[in-house]
C-alpha cells in the first residue's frame, strides 16, 4: 500500500492498529520480505518444572490409578514448590496425550485376562461337546426391580424453578430371572426372592421348555447350593451349570439386557404403582428382541491398566 502513495498515517486507518506497529511492519518488510511478516516464535517464562519431570509424575500416578487434575496439581506442589492452576494442568495433561475419562468400576477380585482366555477356551470345548449332544447353549442372569433404586433422565426447565417427579415410593420388590440363549430367544420370569429354590423352579421352568440346556450362570452362592446339586442329580443330565469366572459381569450379554430394559422402562417413565412398574418391565422383556451376543460377551476382556 505504501508503494501506492499511501501514508503511514492512511495504512495504521485501514488496519486499524497504531503508527508505531505499521512502522514495525514496513521495518520487518524491508529486512526480510514477506517471510519476516510471519509472527516470531515467543518464548515466554519457563516452566518452573521441567516437563521431563511432569510427564514422570502424571505416569507414575496413572500407574497408581490416581490421576486426576487435583492430584497432579498437588504433587507437582510438593515436588517443586509451586503450585499451577488448575486449567494449565489440563493442558499439560492433553500435550503428554492424556484425556479426561470416567473409569469403570471394576471389582477388586475380578479374574484376569489370562485366567478368562483360559476359562473361554475350556468353556467353547465344553459348549461344542455338548452343542453335538442337542443342548441349548445359553447364559441366566437375576436382577432386582424395586421402586426404590428410581431412575431418572434430566429435564429441562425455567431456571431458578426446581423440577418434581411423582413416585409412589414403594419398597416392594421382586427378583427378576433373564436366561439369554445363543439363537436370541430368552425365558424371563419374575420371583419373590433370590434364593436356591426360586433358582430351581426357574431351572426347572427352562428345562421344561428347552429339554437339554447348558446355563452359564456367575458365581453366586445361590446357584451352587446343595439343593441345587441334589436337583442335578435329578435331571439326568439334562441340565448343566456352568460358572463365569469370578467377578466378571462384563462376561454376560445379561447385564447389557438389564441395562437396556432399565433404559426402556424406569428411566423415561414414571411409575405411580409396583404393579405397574413390574407390568411395565415383563411386557418389555417378554415383546422385544434385544439381539445380544452372547459369545460376543463371553469373549470380551478388561485390557490393561488399573481398574477401581
Amino acid at each position: 500500500m505504501r508503494q501506492l502513495g499511501y501514508s503511514v498515517a492512511d495504512i495504521a486507518r485501514y488496519h486499524g492498529v497504531s503508527a508505531k506497529t505499521v512502522r514495525n511492519w514496513l521495518g520487518r518488510y524491508d529486512e526480510a520480505g514477506s517471510g519476516g511478516m510471519k509472527d516470531r516464535p515467543k518464548s515466554g517464562r519457563p516452566s518452573a518444572i521441567a516437563m521431563k519431570q511432569i510427564r514422570k509424575t502424571a505416569t507414575r500416578l496413572f500407574k497408581d490409578g490416581e490421576l486426576t487434575t487435583a492430584s497432579l496439581q498437588e504433587e507437582l506442589h510438593r515436588e517443586g514448590g509451586v503450585r499451577f492452576h488448575e486449567s494449565y494442568i489440563r493442558k499439560l495433561l492433553h500435550k503428554m496425550g492424556f484425556t479426561s475419562k470416567l473409569p469403570d468400576t471394576v471389582h477388586a477380585r475380578a479374574a484376569s485376562d489370562e485366567e478368562c482366555d483360559l476359562w473361554y477356551g475350556k468353556t467353547m470345548r465344553k459348549i461344542a461337546h455338548y452343542r453335538r449332544r442337542g443342548f441349548a447353549i445359553g447364559i441366566e442372569d437375576e436382577a432386582i426391580i424395586s421402586m426404590i433404586a428410581k431412575g431418572r433422565r434430566r429435564m429441562w426447565g425455567p431456571r431458578g424453578e426446581k423440577l418434581r417427579l411423582a413416585t409412589a415410593g414403594s419398597r416392594q420388590k421382586k427378583v427378576a430371572y433373564l436366561m439369554v440363549f445363543e439363537d436370541s430367544k430368552r425365558i424371563f420370569r419374575f420371583k419373590e426372592k433370590f434364593d436356591s429354590d426360586s433358582f430351581i423352579e426357574f431351572a426347572s421352568e427352562v428345562v421344561r421348555k428347552r429339554k437339554k440346556v447348558f446355563m452359564i450362570v456367575d458365581g453366586a452362592k445361590q446357584h451352587f447350593s446343595n439343593k441345587v446339586e441334589e436337583f442335578l442329580l435329578k435331571q439326568n443330565g439334562n441340565l448343566i451349570i456352568w460358572p463365569l469366572p469370578p467377578a466378571s459381569p462384563h462376561m454376560s450379554c445379561v447385564e447389557k439386557g438389564w441395562s437396556i430394559g432399565r433404559g426402556a422402562t424406569e428411566a423415561i417413565r414414571s411409575y405411580m404403582s409396583f404393579e405397574e412398574k413390574i407390568a411395565d418391565v415383563s411386557k418389555f422383556f417378554r415383546t422385544n428382541r434385544l439381539d445380544l451376543d452372547l459369545f460376543g460377551y463371553l469373549g470380551r476382556r478388561l485390557g490393561p491398566g488399573i481398574y477401581i
